[in-house]
């Protein structure tokens, strides 16, 4: 590859190992870009995402303490890697999101072996706060211990409605 002086100094030369992505995360080179079609910018989008989750900023996690403590597969640090997981374990959707801790309940660590790709209906039924099962009980099953009639509540979502 090759540029000239006057490229480099107007700054159109990027390099793609430099870490702008909060300070850490790059996008190396190779096959995944991070602009053009949806998917390219979906896919950057999901890991600039995770890489803001995993190195953010202490008014970040006041809005999203959940994230606080998490951490990052290293070699997810390159773009590159991220996307190649990615689409090696199916991503072929865009509403697909990465979850941390289907796998391993309370998991705080983002990595290949902790990590799986879901619908974003199944993601946001875990994470809603109205499916939050009680202690001891499957998502979605709450126990109401009424004096007269104590009753178990399931909470389903079916598209986006709530049954």
């Amino acid at each position: 590859m090759f540029t000239t002086k006057q490229a480099i100094l107007d700054g159109s030369v990027k390099n793609p190992y430099l870490p702008n992505v909060q300070g850490v995360g790059y996008t190396g080179s190779g096959k995944y870009h991070t602009s053009g079609n949806r998917d390219n910018i979906c896919m950057y989008n999901r890991w600039a995402g995770v890489i803001e989750r995993t190195y953010g900023t202490e008014e970040y996690y006041e809005k999203h303490p959940t994230y606080r403590y998490c951490t990052l597969h290293e070699p997810w640090l390159c773009y590159q890697e991220f996307a190649d997981w990615c689409f090696t374990n199916q991503w072929y959707n865009r509403t697909y999101h990465l979850d941390r801790d289907l796998l391993v309940s309370g998991n705080k660590h983002y990595s290949p072996e902790t990590c799986v790709l879901i619908p974003l209906e199944l993601n946001n039924f875990f994470n809603s706060p109205e499916y939050v099962g009680d202690a001891g009980l499957p998502t979605g099953v709450k126990w109401h211990s009424d004096e007269r009639y104590p009753f178990y509540e399931v909470h389903l979502s079916k598209f986006g409605k709530k049954t």
